[in-house]
């Protein structure tokens, strides 16, 4: 059966339209934001992708609590990502692996915009579009969205918490001398 040339024409046109549609559902392949790098502390878990992941969180999870200035908040900013990487190496090998693939769940744009609904990659995210994803995970009907949440948050205020330089902020004068 030979193909027509409307056929072939009507066949282009189709299958443009399914490419441009599907370029723009995925969006720009890698952010153009990068994470500072201000220190000497090697992640040994968290890849760069799960590092933008988090530092879009972060400032919306803890709100306030970084700092004023825009130096306190990346210095505040990059010691909670240690905090994270950190903890999650004191996890078991199975919950490093549930973690893992929560970051690439939230990292790759097709699953990012479907799941979270955030529609740009974590670090040109507004904080209303990333409150707005923490609070449906946080109050999903899924169990596995709420642990999710729940996972992300724990790390987070753990992280920020166990460091001293936080504890001022709560009035914890820290543990007692004996």
């Amino acid at each position: 059966m030979a193909i027509t040339r409307r056929q072939l024409i009507k066949t282009g046109i189709w299958g443009s339209t399914g490419l441009v549609t599907l370029r723009l559902l995925v969006g720009p392949f890698q952010s153009t934001i990068q994470l500072p790098q201000n220190s000497e502390y090697e992640f040994l878990f968290l890849r760069e992708a799960d590092k933008k992941v988090l530092a879009g969180i972060i400032p919306v999870m803890l709100e306030q609590a970084l700092g004023d200035t825009e130096q306190e908040k990346e210095n505040s900013l990059h010691w909670v990502l240690q905090g994270v990487d950190e903890a999650i190496l004191g996890l078991t090998p199975s919950i490093q692996d549930e973690l893992r693939e929560l970051f690439m769940l939230l990292y790759f744009a097709p699953t990012r915009r479907l799941l979270a609904r955030v529609w740009n990659p974590w670090l040109e995210a507004t904080g209303e579009e990333i409150r707005n994803f923490l609070e449906q995970w946080r109050n999903s009907r899924f169990i596995l969205l709420q642990t999710a949440y729940q996972a992300l948050h724990e790390l987070i205020t753990a992280a920020w918490y166990a460091n001293p330089a936080s504890w001022d902020s709560i009035g914890y004068d820290g543990p007692p001398i004996i």
